[in-house]
C-alpha cells in the first residue's frame, strides 16, 4: 500500500482516445505517439490511475507493465462513465471484507446517521460561502441547518433517507439558484447542469474506486446504500460528504463563463458534450480533485482502520477545514 508521501507524488492521467495512435512502454515510461511522433511521456512510477475516453486498444504487454507499477486503468464512455476498471484489486484481503460483511443492523443505522449528518453539515458549510442570498433563500438555509441534528433522532433507514432527501432538495435549489433551469435529475442529462453533475460524480467514483481497491475493500457492500444489483454501495457512501466539492467547482466555472451551453448539443432529448470539449472540462475537474487528493487518501486510510478494528465511529470529512476528523 502507498504511504501518504508517495501518494502525493502520484498523478491522474486523462487521455482522449481520439488523440491516441499508439501507446508504448519504453524504459518504464508510457509514451503516447501519433505517426511515430511522441506526443507525451509519463513515468509509470508517478502514475496512480489512467482514464482513457472512448474506444481504444491496450495490448497485454502495456497492461502487464502498468499492473507491475500498480497503475489502475479506467476505460470510460463518452459521457465519462467508467465502463471497466483494469488493475490492482486486493481481493485477498479477507479480514477487511469479513468485517464489512459482519456489520449488524444497529451499527449500520448509527453509521448511516454519522454519514448523513456529515454530508448535510458540509452542504451547509458550502452554502455559507455564498453571500448573495435573499430572505427566502436564508430560510431554506436554516432548514438545512435543522436537518443536521434531526437526522440523529431517527432509527429507521427510510427516515434517515427522507431527511437526506429534504436537505438535498433545499441544497440544490440554493447552490444553483442563479443558473438552475429545471431540477436535479440524475442520469437524465436533461440540461447542461445535470450533465456536468453526472459527469464529475462519475470521475469522483472512479478516483475513490482506485483508492478503495488499493486497500482491498468490497465496493459493493456497505451500510447506507444497501445491497442492490450492480450498485457499488461503498462508493456511493464514501462520496456523499464530498459532493459539495464538485458542486461548488461547477457553480464557479458556470459563473465565470468557463462552462457554456454552446459546448453542448442535444441528442434524443439529452445534452451531450461536443467531442473536442472533453479535454477542457476534464482538466478543470482533474485540477480540483488533485487539490483534495491528500484529504481523500487520508479518509480511505482511516476508513480502513475503522473497519479492521470494528470501531463504531466513521472518519468525518470537514469541507470547512478540509481535514479528516477521526476518533480511534
Amino acid at each position: 500500500m502507498l504511504s501518504r508521501p508517495d501518494f502525493l507524488q502520484k498523478q491522474i492521467i486523462f487521455i482522449g482516445a481520439e488523440q491516441i495512435k499508439t501507446l508504448k512502454i519504453l524504459n518504464s515510461t508510457l509514451q503516447i505517439k501519433e505517426h511515430n511522433e511522441t506526443l507525451s511521456k509519463v513515468s509509470l512510477s508517478k502514475m496512480f490511475c489512467l482514464f482513457v475516453v472512448w474506444d481504444c486498444t491496450i495490448t497485454t504487454q502495456v497492461f502487464r507493465k502498468l499492473s507491475e507499477f500498480g497503475v489502475i486503468v479506467y476505460l470510460v464512455s463518452k459521457s465519462l462513465r467508467p465502463i471497466v476498471m483494469l488493475g490492482n484489486n486486493l481481493q485477498w484481503n479477507y479480514l477487511l471484507r469479513a468485517n464489512q460483511y459482519a456489520l449488524d443492523d444497529e451499527s449500520a443505522i448509527n453509521l448511516s446517521k454519522q454519514l448523513i449528518q456529515n454530508k448535510i453539515q458540509n452542504q451547509y458549510d458550502a452554502l455559507s460561502n455564498i453571500r448573495t442570498f435573499w430572505p427566502k433563500e436564508k430560510q431554506l438555509l436554516l432548514r438545512i441547518k435543522e436537518n443536521i441534528q434531526s437526522c440523529m433522532l431517527y432509527t429507521m433507514p427510510d427516515a434517515i433517507r427522507w431527511v437526506e432527501w429534504g436537505a438535498a432538495k433545499h441544497y440544490f435549489s440554493l447552490m444553483f439558484w442563479q443558473v438552475w433551469r429545471h431540477r436535479r435529475a440524475p442520469r437524465t442529462k436533461e440540461d447542461m447542469l445535470n450533465f456536468l453533475l453526472d459527469m464529475w460524480y462519475w470521475f469522483l467514483y472512479g478516483f475513490f474506486e482506485s483508492l478503495l481497491s488499493m486497500y482491498g475493500f468490497d465496493i459493493y457492500k456497505w451500510f447506507f446504500h444497501t445491497l442492490f444489483y450492480e450498485r457499488k454501495s461503498l462508493l456511493c457512501d464514501v462520496i456523499e460528504p464530498r459532493r459539495c466539492i464538485i458542486d461548488l467547482c461547477i457553480r464557479k466555472n458556470i459563473n465565470l463563463k468557463v462552462f457554456s451551453y454552446s459546448d453542448f448539443f442535444q441528442e434524443q432529448n439529452a445534452y451531450v458534450l461536443k467531442k473536442w470539449k472533453y479535454i477542457k472540462y476534464s482538466e478543470v475537474f482533474l485540477k480540483e480533485i488533485l487539490r483534495h487528493k491528500a484529504v481523500m487518501y487520508e479518509y480511505v486510510r482511516e476508513l480502513y482502520r475503522v473497519v479492521l478494528t470494528q470501531k463504531k465511529t466513521l472518519p468525518l470529512y470537514s469541507y470547512k477545514n478540509n481535514i479528516i476528523e477521526c476518533w480511534l
